[in-house]
């Protein structure tokens, strides 16, 4: 048996022996393994050995799987993965003290003149390269979205200080503004003149306060406003609240809950107001006034996760990049632009992460994760 073995090696080596074959393989910089159809390594070229630290005869004779670190998955069906999956697949070698080598590995049989399979040839490409500018192109992917956040969170703080710092000086004014409007309208017939003048005072008035009592939401939040809260049952108070929009319109809300949600820290008033804020958006996105709006909540991770999907119109991608910050609108009639981003930011002052996904005509997604612990 030994003996056989010897020749066997001593024929796939003699390949090395011509000087043309010699020259090709020793400027191959790919890794080569020849092994026979039980899987036993026969011969390797010399990217294997010098890469991986063997010696020739530490690994020649030995099973395949001397050379490769197995994921959980794999192990379970190393022979399957070698003969089956093996067509440009990323596995790991493992070099003698245990380091991992990313390959982009393929298989193929080699065959006798009667077509019978008797050997197995491996070739893999090194990628470690490669990984590691994935790796590099993720965490500056990751850096980018953190100063995007940051920035939005700073833009977020100085829209509540100028609203903390200003509500009251122009609160105080647009009252007696809108006060006498109002006043004088009563004392004035449909027909005067200056009647639509006047009511166009008062109602520009009413939009001013509106506009200011959204803006205040950004310096109100107070954590002493938190109780434990069935998130459920804010999200069927945000329902009720959108009953109108949904009235003799064929558009259909959808409920998945998870009943087994524990309970969370949370302001009742301000997260309904959020919630309620993506329902109107997403009534306002069905056309024809029809469509579906599902709801679903589930637990992931540490958190408490809400999905609002609807199969409306959707969002184009240049609009969803921006669609939090303050004063951005797709709305074409005359709105502050203030809905999206006041949502954003009760979520992130309860801790928490807001994401939209859309695709024009195809519908959008807004999900909200809540943290189950207390609150910094």
């Amino acid at each position: 048996m030994i003996f056989g073995y010897a020749i066997i090696k001593y024929k796939i080596f003699n390949l090395t022996s011509d000087p043309i074959m010699k020259k090709i393989m020793s400027t191959i910089s790919d890794y080569i393994i020849l092994m026979d159809k039980n899987f036993k390594i026969l011969a390797v070229n010399h990217v294997v050995i010098e890469t991986l630290a063997y010696n020739a005869d530490e690994i020649i004779g030995k099973k395949f799987h001397v050379l490769f670190a197995f994921s959980k998955e794999e192990k379970d069906d190393k022979n399957n993965v070698i003969l089956e999956k093996m067509k440009n697949y990323e596995i790991n070698l493992k070099t003698k003290n245990g380091r991992r080598v990313p390959v982009l590995m393929s298989s193929s049989f080699m065959r006798n003149k009667t077509g019978e399979a008797t050997n197995i040839l491996l070739i893999g490409k090194d990628i470690g390269n490669v990984k590691n500018l994935r790796e590099k192109l993720r965490q500056k992917e990751k850096i980018l979205q953190l100063q995007t956040k940051i920035a939005l969170s700073e833009k977020m703080a100085s829209v509540g200080r100028l609203a903390g710092g200003i509500a009251h000086e122009i609160n105080n004014p647009l009252t007696v503004t809108l006060g006498y409007a109002q006043l004088l309208l009563k004392n004035k017939d449909k027909t005067d003149p200056d009647y639509k003048k006047l009511k166009e005072i008062a109602d520009q008035s009413v939009r001013c306060k509106m506009l200011i009592e959204k803006l205040t939401v950004f310096s109100r939040f107070s954590g002493s406003q938190l109780k434990e809260e069935n998130i459920n049952e804010l999200i069927e108070m945000a329902i009720n609240a959108v009953k109108s929009l949904t009235a003799g319109k064929s558009i259909k809300i959808v409920r998945k809950y998870n009943n087994k949600l524990p309970d969370i820290l949370a302001d009742r008033n301000q997260l309904v107001y959020a919630i309620t804020n993506l329902l109107e958006n997403a009534c306002e996105a069905m056309e024809e006034n029809s469509g579906v709006i599902e709801i679903l909540t589930e637990k992931e991770d540490n958190f408490v996760k809400i999905s609002i999907i609807d199969n409306g119109i959707g969002i184009k991608k240049d609009s969803v990049e921006v669609i939090f910050e303050p004063f951005f609108t797709t709305k074409t009639h005359k709105q502050a632009g203030l809905g999206l981003s006041m949502c954003y930011e009760i979520v992130k002052k309860h801790n928490g992460e807001m994401l939209c996904k859309s695709k024009p005509e195809k519908g959008s997604i807004f999900e909200i994760m809540l943290p189950l612990g207390l609150m910094e």
